[in-house]
Order: C-alpha cells, then sequence, then structure tokens
C-alpha cells in the first residue's frame, strides 16, 4: 500500500515539474509561438490564385492554314542600252537606294551619237530661222490656247455621253487640221518642214539612250542574283541583277471556299514560321480574292507582314492563323479556368477568401477562350471573380488568397 502512494505521489511530482519547464518564460514567448503556428497553419492550407472579371468580349474564330512568303518587290534590272560592262557598283545582298548606281555601260559610241544629233539640231535651228525670217504670213499670236480649250470642251460633251469617242476623235482631228493651217498653226508646220522637229526628237533619244549607259536602282533594296561581270555584252532588256525589297513580305494564304466569306482586309494574322518556331509575326490581310480555284475549292487572302529585322526571306514557309468569324458580345473566360468533373464543365471563383465551385454550360472556343452560357435561374453572373491559375486542386470552400495585380 505504501508503495502505491509512493509511486503515485512521484508520478504527480514529475507531471508538475513537465508543465514548469515547458511553460513559456515570458508573455512574448507565448505571442511568438502563436504566431509562429499560425503562419505554419496558413502556409499549408490557403493556395495562392489569380483572378480575372466576368465579363462580355468578342470571341474570334481563327482560320489555321499554311503560307510562303515572298518579298513585297522584286525588282529586275534590264538596262535600256547595250553595250559592254564597264563597271559594277553593287555586290550581293548590298543595300542601295532608289537612284543609286549599280553599273555602267561604255558610252562611247553613245556619246558620239548624242554630238551628232546636238549638232543636227543645231543645223535645224538655222534653217528654221532663216526660212522663218522670209516668211510673212506667220502670225505672232498664238492660237494654241484656243485649240486646248476647244479639245476640253469635247472631252466634257464626251464625259456627258453628249458624243461618242469616235465622234470625239474625228472632231478632234478636224481642229488640229484646221490649226494647222492657218495662221497660228503655220508656225508648226515650218518646225516640221524644216526639219527642226525631227532633229529635237533625235536629240533627246540620244541624250536619253547616253543617260541609259548609267544603270540606277528603280527601287530600295539588297541587290541579289548578279549575273554580269566587268566586260561582258549585255543587251538592251538583259535581266542583269534583281532588287529585292523584303521590308514587308506577302503570303498568299489558301483559305477553303467555306472559310473565305469570313474574311476582310484589315483582319489580324499571326505567323510562325519553320524556321523560327519561337517567334510569332503579326500582319493583317491586305485583300482578299474574289475568285474561287475550282480544282482546289480554295481562295486566296494576300496578307502583308511587317518584316521586322528582316528574318523572314522569301520562300519561308509557314503556319497562319487568321482571325475569321466575330461573335460579338460573348461571355468569355480563358480556358485555363474551365475544369471538366465526372463529366461536367465547371468553373471556381473567388468569394470571401473562398474557392467557389460553380458548374457551367459552354459554348463556342477558339484557341485561348471559352464561351459561358449564363444561367438566367442562377450560377454565374457578369462581374463575378474567376480564378484561372491553381485550380486543377481546388475543393469547393477551400481556403485561398488571390494575388491579383
Amino acid at each position: 500500500m505504501k508503495n502505491k502512494l509512493y509511486i503515485g505521489f512521484t508520478v504527480i511530482i514529475a507531471a508538475v515539474l513537465l508543465v514548469v519547464l515547458m511553460r513559456p518564460s515570458s508573455t512574448k514567448d507565448t505571442e511568438m509561438l502563436d504566431e509562429l503556428k499560425g503562419s505554419a497553419e496558413q502556409r499549408r492550407s490557403f493556395v495562392r490564385v489569380r483572378t480575372i472579371e466576368l465579363a462580355k468580349a468578342p470571341l474570334i474564330m481563327n482560320i489555321s492554314t499554311t503560307g510562303t512568303a515572298r518579298a513585297e518587290r522584286i525588282v529586275d534590272i534590264m538596262p535600256q542600252s547595250s553595250g559592254f560592262v564597264e563597271k559594277i557598283s553593287v555586290k550581293e545582298n548590298s543595300y542601295v537606294r532608289r537612284g543609286d548606281i549599280l553599273f555602267t555601260i561604255d558610252n562611247e559610241q553613245y556619246d558620239l551619237n548624242y554630238q551628232s544629233a546636238k549638232d543636227n539640231l543645231l543645223k535645224a535651228k538655222i534653217e528654221y530661222g532663216m526660212r522663218r525670217d522670209q516668211r510673212t504670213d506667220l502670225s505672232q499670236a498664238s492660237g494654241r490656247e484656243e485649240l486646248d480649250r476647244s479639245i476640253t470642251e469635247l472631252k466634257k460633251k464626251m464625259a456627258a455621253g453628249s458624243i461618242s469617242r469616235d465622234q470625239f476623235e474625228d472632231m478632234k482631228l478636224d481642229l488640229e487640221i484646221e490649226y494647222l493651217f492657218s495662221k497660228n498653226g503655220s508656225n508648226e508646220v515650218l518646225k516640221s518642214s524644216t526639219g527642226l522637229t525631227q532633229a529635237m526628237i533625235s536629240y533627246r533619244r540620244a541624250a536619253l539612250d547616253l543617260e541609259n549607259t548609267v544603270v540606277r536602282s528603280r527601287t530600295g533594296g539588297y541587290v541579289s542574283d548578279i549575273n554580269i561581270s566587268v566586260g561582258q555584252y549585255v543587251g538592251s532588256g538583259t535581266r542583269c541583277l534583281t532588287i529585292v525589297d523584303h521590308s514587308d513580305v506577302i503570303m498568299d494564304i489558301p483559305v477553303l471556299e467555306s472559310e473565305i466569306s469570313q474574311l476582310s482586309p484589315g483582319r489580324k494574322v499571326q505567323v510562325i514560321f519553320e524556321a523560327m518556331k519561337d517567334t510569332v509575326f503579326t500582319g493583317r490581310i491586305e485583300a482578299v480574292s474574289p475568285v474561287i480555284d475550282r480544282t482546289t475549292g480554295t481562295g486566296t487572302a494576300m496578307v502583308r507582314i511587317p518584316n521586322r529585322g528582316l528574318l523572314i526571306k522569301s520562300g519561308m514557309s509557314g503556319n497562319v492563323n487568321i482571325e475569321g468569324r466575330i461573335y460579338e458580345d460573348r461571355v468569355l473566360v480563358p480556358n485555363e479556368a474551365v475544369l471538366t468533373r465526372d463529366n461536367r464543365r465547371l468553373v471556381f471563383t473567388a468569394e470571401d477568401g473562398k474557392a467557389k465551385w460553380v458548374y457551367v454550360t459552354t459554348g463556342l472556343s477558339n484557341y485561348y477562350f471559352t464561351e459561358i452560357i449564363l444561367d438566367p435561374n442562377g450560377g454565374l453572373k457578369l462581374g463575378d471573380r474567376i480564378i484561372v491559375t491553381n485550380n486543377y486542386t481546388l475543393s469547393h470552400d477551400a481556403d485561398i488568397i488571390v494575388e491579383d495585380t
């Protein structure tokens, strides 16, 4: 009996000592312990999420296809004068501006032709001057303005439908003949009969041929496909090199005839090229062909894409997404907000720090968004906060922390 009392007394004393040793030494220690316990509990049970406001927006249905890029302008350079290439001023892939010299052709023969034409023009001027001084029937007054006014009136009548084009041409010819054989027109007759008019034409042609021995670029761009060398003879109209302007690129996109009616100029287009799969290029539809190819059952949409950094090269192929049919005023949520559980679609809303599980009926969807059909009898409503992150493991009434920025 004494042994039992001794053992019980010993247990009581040990329990008292344990309580004393485990007790916080101060009120401050007690508060710190409670704070640490609360923080640990918070980290264990709260899920951090982001939300969006449920609202209406246009739903754009994309059309997916493929296409090949080409430079906006590809200009073949062909000289208008023939001869031996004297100097090439550009290199392959060098950039040129409009008017820059590309190459020159030996101009010795053209210069001689120019000097000869210049001399013939001088002789014709002398002949004209001498013959003019001998004429007494030349009027100093010019009737050219009157002729031009008469022709202008005829053009107005033709535009109004009062006379036909054939009638206009006949009446215009009569006016010109009458002018030439009048005193006012005799001066022009004299220019022609003395050879002055033809001499002026020959002089201008020779000057132009000489000028064309210096071949200049007609557009800005990069030099490509140089197929001439110094000393080589090139004929007029021979393709010597190409200027490629690909500051913008064009893609002619084939679109099914069932979808092409949904397109219009100005629609946004996104392209990912096979050679640059991590880069998305954005462009716009510039034109839609009115013709359907009966062999392929497709029409063509011409797309213009700004070629930033000149990364896109002619001939590159890419996958194209085009803005197709647009459905206005649809209630939309990001696709990642919609979950399927027990074969039913649902979303989570954020309400007073809790995640609320709401079943929904969905409508149309594209690559980014899904349409929500609102139930007039309850459920979601415009303005609700829809959880779009960390929602896969949520349960109804789960504690959440909203981290919207």
